[in-house]
């Protein structure tokens, strides 16, 4: 039988947890910080739980950072993206876009075929908000969500947060431009269960060096 119960965190402990997690899954120390942060704000939206997460980071531990790295080309950057194989990850298109901030305008339209787990983008296209002033929408099935640099509003069925994969298009609009949606209030803290918790634990402690007799001797552990 699976114990349920919701173990409490704050959302600088489940950072920390999940950087550490990433990182037990083998990505760079960048790409764990930015997974950290990224897994930091989905969890306080109440967009997905912790075990969704942990699902990602298995994920992105089958596959390389070269592989999840999207091919962009530089005559036409805004239009010719192109994912390895045929699919986008949703942090390796978040950190790029984030890399090309400079380039992204209002009116600006963008198309990202078949995304892995796309609500781990939104915590990216927020970010680029609150810095650029720009509304910026993202569009996957039947569910929008508006960041306008204060908050996430939330139009559709929220279920498809949860999507493993979606095509996802991207609209950069006006500052002040106003959209609809049911706003996501951040909470304060991070809630897993103790299911939840112990898996991510496991990808954590990947990374703590094994005891030898002579660390042991010292004192450590």
């Amino acid at each position: 039988m699976i114990d349920q119960t919701m173990m409490d965190l704050s959302l600088g402990e489940f950072e920390t947890l999940i950087k550490r997690a990433a990182k037990g899954c083998g990505l760079g120390f960048g790409e764990a910080d930015d997974m950290a942060a990224s897994a930091r704000w989905v969890m306080a939206h109440r967009m997905a739980p912790a075990g969704f997460t942990h699902e990602f980071l298995q994920t992105l531990e089958r596959t390389s950072a070269e592989s999840r790295r999207p091919v962009i080309s530089a005559e036409d950057w805004a239009t010719g993206w192109v994912g390895t194989s045929g699919v986008f990850c949703s942090l390796s298109a978040g950190i790029a876009l984030s890399d090309r901030e400079n380039l992204i305008r209002a009116g600006l339209n963008l198309s990202l075929d078949n995304v892995v787990s796309p609500v781990f983008l939104l915590p990216f296209l927020a970010g680029l908000s609150g810095r650029t002033g720009l509304v910026v929408q993202a569009c996957w099935y039947d569910l929008s969500v508006s960041l306008n640099g204060k908050e996430a509003l939330i139009d559709g069925d929220s279920q498809h947060l949860m999507a493993s994969a979606a095509p996802v298009r991207l609209q950069f609009l006006g500052e002040g431009t106003t959209t609809g949606g049911v706003p996501m209030k951040p909470h304060g803290r991070a809630e897993l269960s103790r299911e939840e918790l112990a898996a991510l634990q496991a990808l954590a402690h990947r990374t703590y060096a094994p005891a030898t007799e002579e660390s042991r001797l010292k004192g450590a552990g």
